[in-house]
């Protein structure tokens, strides 16, 4: 491999795994769809382009925690999550839409509909950073080795959980009292009817 150390930016080259050309590879910006998200950008990064086939290959370290901090910093968003970040995040965690559909009570189709046209509720959107938050503590409680784990990861994923858990609950009680029903009895209504006809005079027939 050649290196040579340029005004701005440190250039390599490397073997095309397609074409079996030379690549050069530059430090750059990369916008990192393979994440399945539009809009990560890796900054300061080594991505080879090769002139011949078109290829592109970035070279990205600790993906573990990359993810780890992608999912962080999406579960910790103000707004809604959108379709291709609630794909990345059941991802994340190891869930098939089968088993995040059983975890929020509800179809495989209402969760494609979700990852594919964003058309989830509040209380929804709450509910699965609930499950894939709690999914990714436990994971890294019980399972990953400390390399793989951001050391402020822990700290802020228990944060989050107990705030998401607050808001969870106060979106389920604003929701009941909105539906709150009351019954009528039909012999109360019989009573209410002839006591009407009883009270009420006759009214004028408006010819």
């Amino acid at each position: 491999m050649n290196r040579r150390v340029g005004m701005r930016q440190l250039i390599t080259t490397s073997k095309c795994y397609d074409c079996g050309e030379l690549m050069e590879g530059r430090v750059e910006n990369y916008k990192y769809v393979e994440s399945g998200l539009s809009s990560v950008e890796l900054k300061n990064i080594l991505v080879f382009r090769c002139s011949h086939c078109g290829g592109v290959m970035p070279q990205i370290t600790a993906a573990v925690q990359l993810h780890a901090r992608i999912a962080m910093h999406l579960l910790s968003k103000k707004t809604r999550l959108r379709g291709e970040e609630i794909r990345f995040l059941r991802k994340a965690v190891g869930y098939s839409a089968t088993h995040l559909a059983k975890m929020v009570g509800t179809s495989k189709s209402i969760v494609s509909r979700w990852e594919n046209h964003s058309t989830t509720s509040q209380e929804n959107d709450r509910l699965i950073r609930l499950i894939c938050l709690n999914k990714m503590l436990s994971d890294c409680l019980l399972g990953s080795s400390p390399s793989d784990i951001p050391e402020d990861f822990v700290g802020k994923a228990q944060e989050m959980l107990a705030s998401m858990d607050e808001t969870l609950i106060k979106l389920r009680k604003k929701k009941s009292a909105k539906r709150e029903h009351f019954a009528i009895d039909p012999a109360e209504l019989g009573r209410l009817g002839s006591g009407a006809s009883e009270e009420s005079p006759e009214q004028p027939v408006v010819q």
